[in-house]
């Protein structure tokens, strides 16, 4: 299975046709043919169903173009990431820290390295002590961070002593600041690197004692270039009996989601949607304020037209995902669900909420063009009043949701994760097969629908994008409300 042959998949079911895919990709018929037939034959299925209408996938076809799009978005971001790089990042720098170090050194110490050293990436790669040593000593993190037991054979390793305690590291910090510390590995060659001018030396502790462990990996958020070996701290993920839970963790920012969150939401979900042990999945957000506030301004603000279509590609994946999980969702809403936030809560499956809960679409309010929003609300409302929401951006009451069926159950606050756990807990423990039939045909009736706007978002936002209108009513819109987008 090459590259190539997921691109041209992709593009066939975009376009309705390999005519029309290899009229977008400027290849020949043949070659499109050809690399569909390599496909399927290195997956042993059938993915077209191909006539004279065109080629429409198949039930396995639709699985392997979900998973297709989130491997084309991987490589969309590794290109960018490694055009980033060409064009000005001076280094590379892969940590390896303890989750007792993270606590009370990382973020501080990243937030100090971010403003000092704007061109160097950073890559975290965190779990137990014994893991990150072991990521030392192969060479995939240049230094390491934690407390060193007495058992650990360090003899390959040069330590130096951080807040009281024996840590490890890697490589010479030197263009990192002296919070941190100094060790590395005997005997191996150190990079070479720019370096950036060391702030004086000061005390480890300073400023840390006063911000709880707690707080530090909400603070914590997009900054870095997180490993798979880690969990982002913007979304917590457990299983409770055979429901997953999925927590918005970014309640400082009313749990606005931004690329790498969504990433990792896909991401969840499909482990989810692969573990027999899990029937059902929970989705909520951390504090009371929101659910989501829907798009964080700060990542959208600056998008340009080509940068507006990625987007745009990456929600194709995050709203495939939703709607192609062979497991049920559910909503627990414990606060506002604005802009793509109610767009995802209209994909759940059932959805409960609370009395003080607002859902609506008021992106035109910051100016943002509303494409896949209308779509997903007129299924579920209808034309008028979805475009009563869409023009006028109002957000309705939970009362009112409740009384158009948007919300199936409204209880008290207290009560409303307890309540969608406990509708999980029944839908998982129904018939596994006819649950994934039932929402494999929900999904299958809307399809071409879908496609179609996603087709429609992408040129009506690189129009949007490349205009600066949507930048300027961002700002303004935040103005007006006392606050920045770095707020």
């Amino acid at each position: 299975m090459r590259e190539a042959h997921l691109r041209d998949f992709i593009a066939v079911n975009e376009t309705g046709s390999v005519r029309a895919a290899a009229k977008r990709l400027n290849l020949t018929q043949g070659a499109i043919s050809r690399n569909l037939t390599a496909l399927e034959r290195s997956l042993g299925v059938s993915l077209l169903l191909r006539s004279a209408h065109g080629d429409e996938p198949t039930e396995f076809g639709r699985a392997v173009l979900l998973r297709a799009r989130v491997v084309d978005s991987e490589l969309r971001k590794m290109q960018e990431d490694i055009d980033a790089l060409a064009g000005g990042h001076a280094a590379a720098v892969n940590v390896g820290i303890s989750s007792t170090a993270e606590a009370l050194l990382l973020a501080r110490a990243v937030s100090q390295a971010r403003k000092q050293l704007p061109n160097t990436l950073l890559g975290i790669l965190g779990g137990p002590f014994a893991t990150t040593v072991a990521a030392l000593r192969e060479g995939r993190a240049d230094f390491a961070i934690g407390s060193v037991p007495p058992t650990l054979e360090a003899a390959d390793l040069e330590k130096e002593r951080l807040l009281g305690t024996d840590l490890v590291t890697h490589a010479p910090l030197a263009h990192f600041p002296r919070d941190i510390g100094r060790i590395h590995r005997c005997g191996r060659p150190r990079r070479s690197r720019p370096r950036s001018p060391r702030p004086p030396a000061r005390p480890a502790t300073r400023g840390i004692s006063r911000l709880p462990s707690k707080l530090v990996r909400r603070k914590f958020h997009s900054d870095i270039n997180y490993r798979n070996e880690i969990m982002a701290p913007h979304i917590l993920v457990e299983q409770r009996g055979r429901v997953g839970l999925i927590t918005l963790n970014k309640p400082d920012r009313l749990n606005a989601w931004d690329r790498p969150m969504r990433e990792d939401i896909v991401r969840a979900l499909l482990d989810f949607d692969k573990n027999d042990g899990v029937g059902a999945v929970v989705f909520t957000g951390e504090g009371e304020r929101a659910f989501s506030a829907g798009q964080d301004f700060a990542e959208a603000h600056g998008f340009d037209a080509d940068r507006a279509e990625v987007w745009i590609r990456e929600w194709e994946v995050f709203y495939g995902t939703l709607r192609r999980l062979t497991k049920p969702i559910v909503m627990a809403l414990n606060g506002t669900a604005a802009g793509s936030a109610f767009q995802v809560a209209l994909l759940g499956d059932i959805r409960v909420a609370h009395a003080d809960v607002t859902m609506g679409q008021p992106e035109i309010n910051a100016g943002i063009a509303s494409i896949t929003g209308p779509w997903i609300m007129k299924e579920a409302l209808g034309m008028s009043r979805t475009v009563e929401l869409t023009l006028t951006g109002r957000m309705m009451p939970a009362d009112e949701c409740h009384r158009i069926g948007l919300v199936h159950y409204l209880v008290p606050r207290q009560e409303v994760l307890a309540k969608a756990l406990q509708i999980a807990g029944e839908l998982a423990a129904k018939a596994p097969l006819a649950m994934r039939l039932d929402r494999a045909w929900f999904a299958d009736m809307t399809e071409a629908a879908f496609q179609h706007t996603i087709a429609a978002a992408i040129r009506a936002h690189r129009q949007a994008y490349a205009s600066g209108e949507p930048a300027r009513k961002m700002e303004d819109f935040m103005a007006e409300r006392g606050h920045t987008l770095n707020d």
